[in-house]
């Protein structure tokens, strides 16, 4: 799916991406990005906009206070463990506009050491629902797009009007993110709750020591 910028009846783009730091364990649902930037990155701008041109966009983000520390969580109140980095996409394609979920489990159990300049983990904090209210199922009803075997032929305008030409924002690509990328020690990557939308941009979530 071509990047931003789009014509303004284009009836293929991308609205926004929005990323949480949530756990049912923890209770905690701290914000990654809504679209709103703010002080020291603990809460990032709008993320298409970022690395213009480029299919992978890096998200540097800032842990949190009560992340601090080394290895499994030290005790039960603590606010380190399992979590899911929750990806939000909210999109249209071919006229029809969509709204996906899918979630990226992680455990926080890498060293974050104490210094200057954390946010505070109450201020990013939102309340977190619950499996129900968020309907993962009904929001990924699009179905797995632009895998092996699909046929999804995208229709888009670019920002200068232009159709599907080679005016269409890509750019080059770069190299996926690693393991090795800032995300700890995680437990391995699963699909939840069926379909979810594989799109042409990247993003590598290297969140910051």
């Amino acid at each position: 799916m071509p990047l931003p910028p789009y014509a303004e009846d284009s009836p293929t783009k991308i609205f926004n991406v929005t990323m949480f730091l949530s756990s049912y364990a923890t209770g905690r649902n701290f914000t990654i990005t809504n679209g709103t930037a703010t002080a020291n990155n603990a809460s990032l701008g709008d993320i298409m906009f970022q690395e213009p041109g480029s299919t992978v966009k890096h998200v540097n983000w800032l842990w949190p206070d009560c992340l601090v520390g080394n290895g499994q969580p030290s005790s039960a109140d603590s606010d380190r463990g399992a979590y899911n980095i929750s990806i939000r996409q909210n999109f249209r394609l071919n006229g029809e506009d969509h709204y996906t979920i899918f979630d990226v489990p992680i455990s926080v159990t890498n060293s974050i050491e104490d210094k200057d300049g954390r946010p505070s983990c109450d201020a990013l904090n939102n309340p977190l629902l619950t499996e129900g209210e968020l309907n993962a199922t009904a929001a990924n009803a699009v179905g797995v797009l632009f895998a092996p075997g699909d046929s999804t032929t995208v229709e888009v305008k670019s920002g200068d009007g232009g159709d599907n030409g080679s005016d269409d924002g890509l750019g080059g690509a770069k190299p996926e993110a690693s393991p090795g990328d800032g995300l700890g020690a995680g437990s391995s990557l699963s699909w939840r709750d069926g379909a979810h939308w594989l799109c042409l941009v990247s993003i590598g979530a290297a969140l910051m020591l």
